[in-house]
């Protein structure tokens, strides 16, 4: 039996285990994973045979492309997937354009485009009857009646092994091991554009002042961070080069960046801080007013899955969102529980978006 077999097996056995004694009823309906897809096939009607999907594009949109669709297209007959790659406010941009007439049944993006989306009234309830995988997901998770998480990014610490080794320094243990002296001009950060340098502050303001809105304290602190700061980076690709070049030895990034650095023979760890991990979930949401929207509602069901869970996993890095779903032992340290993870107010911040970017621009960049 495969790894994944095995965690597959333990999850549905999981699941069993906690319907049982809730009512045969309920137990029928919504019982182990393989038997939540087959009633969702069954009692579904027929999708339709295009799905447009919109999300990041690079080595996400090849993996969902070629790994992720064909497995769902043979399962609900699905035959076209037209994919839209972008970033989070490129896409935003497009579903507020197309308002009226949109072209895009579901996005794919961060839980700060869903706030973004929800709030503008760019997404459709859910028709939760062709979603019953949804009832694997714990209220906790789920911020929105329209967005539904199906995975978490962990954003812990990257450090340089083997620089570490060499200088007899210990495994970061804090997120402000950064201001250490020993440090200096080798730290790095990447900008406030992206997702988990949001989550950062916030998780900063939380540990300074037990606030996560008290962004100013958060600005404050990062501003005492230049000195040790390498640069601050305009993409992931840059960090990762830094670190390669041995430049940076320290860094916040998520939990993906570190497993494809062990899996390239990059000696690159990944440490959870005292604190805990930081970081975002990957949710999904049916644009209002889809052309296809029963086969949206196949496909969020489908990734809400616990075979699917095991490859977005695999092969996207995403945490499972789904409780019930077991982790391997050498995997754990990169996937922790998606309740676990440090969650920031990601509706504060977009309604602050704009003092948060000044505030980084004034303290954090341009006084480097």
């Amino acid at each position: 039996m495969t790894s994944d077999n095995r965690r597959l097996s333990a999850a549905q056995s999981n699941r069993r285990s906690i319907l049982k004694g809730a009512g045969a009823g309920i137990a029928v309906s919504f019982g182990s994973a393989l038997g939540i897809a087959s009633v969702a096939r069954a009692a579904a009607p027929q999708a339709e045979d295009t799905l447009v999907i919109s999300g990041v594009g690079g080595s996400t949109q090849r993996l969902i492309e070629t790994q992720i669709f064909p497995q769902f297209s043979r399962t609900y007959g699905v035959k076209r997937l037209i994919y839209i790659a972008g970033n989070g406010s490129e896409l935003l941009a497009k579903y507020r354009t197309e308002r009226n007439r949109p072209s895009i049944d579901v996005a794919w993006v961060t839980s700060e485009t869903t706030v973004d989306a929800s709030r503008d009234g760019l997404l459709a309830q859910f028709d939760e009857a062709l979603i019953p995988n949804a009832q694997a997901i714990p209220a906790s998770m789920r911020s929105s009646p329209t967005a539904l998480p199906v995975g978490v990014n962990a954003v812990g610490l990257l450090y340089n092994t083997e620089i570490f080794a060499e200088k007899g320094l210990p495994p970061p243990d804090s997120w402000l091991s950064l201001w250490k002296p020993e440090f200096k001009g080798h730290a790095g950060i990447l900008t406030i554009g992206n997702t988990g340098a949001k989550a950062l502050v916030a998780m900063l303001a939380h540990i300074l002042t037990g606030d996560q809105r008290n962004l100013d304290a958060a600005l404050d602190r990062l501003s005492a961070l230049r000195p040790n700061l390498m640069d601050v980076f305009s993409s992931p690709g840059a960090l990762d080069s830094a670190f390669q070049q041995r430049d940076v030895w320290l860094a916040p990034q998520v939990a993906l960046r570190a497993l494809q650095f062990r899996r390239a023979g990059v000696p690159i760890g990944f440490a959870r801080p005292k604190e805990g991990f930081t970081g975002y979930r990957v949710e999904t949401g049916v644009i209002k007013g889809a052309p296809h929207p029963k086969a949206a509602h196949a496909w969020i069901d489908y990734l809400l899955q616990a075979e699917t869970q095991l490859k977005l996993e695999r092969l996207l890095g995403y945490g499972p969102i789904r409780p019930d779903i077991q982790i391997d032992e050498d995997l754990k340290s990169y996937f922790p529980p998606a309740t676990e993870v440090f969650s920031p107010d990601w509706s504060y911040l977009a309604e602050h978006r704009k003092a948060l970017f000044d505030g980084w621009n004034q303290r954090v960049e341009r006084q480097r």
